[in-house]
């Protein structure tokens, strides 16, 4: 399982320079024979692995630097909170948020709940429900292949 931690050798030296955490879902969007090697995105819907940043400040030139990759929000959430403690960064989870009005909506809690509901669904639901799902995720497919 993706367990990568390498906050040590980017904060090294430097705390003044950062100011705060992120959680974020990642998607890999590489190709394995691409010579260009790994390219990601953010994906907060249907992420792959999740990235903990910290942010840089301003006065440093501001942006994020990833400081480690998880195979689980868990295990990012977990790190997260190590280093928020140890340094006394506050921290922004936009995994946590991003899916949090969809799930009240369909009566859930949390997210977190309603993701379990879908594992779930994809392992134990009907055929129609997973013909529908692949539908969904080829439409996708062809949605992103056709754009520039």
């Amino acid at each position: 399982m993706l367990n990568d931690r390498y906050a040590d050798s980017i904060i090294a030296g430097r705390v003044e320079a950062f100011d705060g955490l992120e959680i974020q879902g990642v998607r890999n969007l590489n190709v394995p024979a691409d010579p260009s090697g790994t390219q990601c995105e953010v994906d907060n819907k249907r992420p792959q692995f999740f990235s903990v940043y910290v942010h840089v400040t301003f006065e440093a030139g501001g942006g994020v630097e990833c400081v480690g990759d998880f195979g689980t929000h868990a295990l990012a959430e977990e790190y997260a909170i190590k280093l928020a403690k140890k340094y006394h960064w506050p921290i922004r989870d936009c995994y946590a948020h991003a899916d949090l009005e969809m799930a009240q909506a369909l009566g859930f809690e949390t997210a977190d709940q309603m993701r379990e509901h879908q594992v779930w669904l994809e392992k134990n639901g009907t055929a129609e429900y997973k013909k529908w799902v692949a539908e969904i995720v080829k439409n996708r497919a062809n949605e992103g292949a056709s754009q520039p």
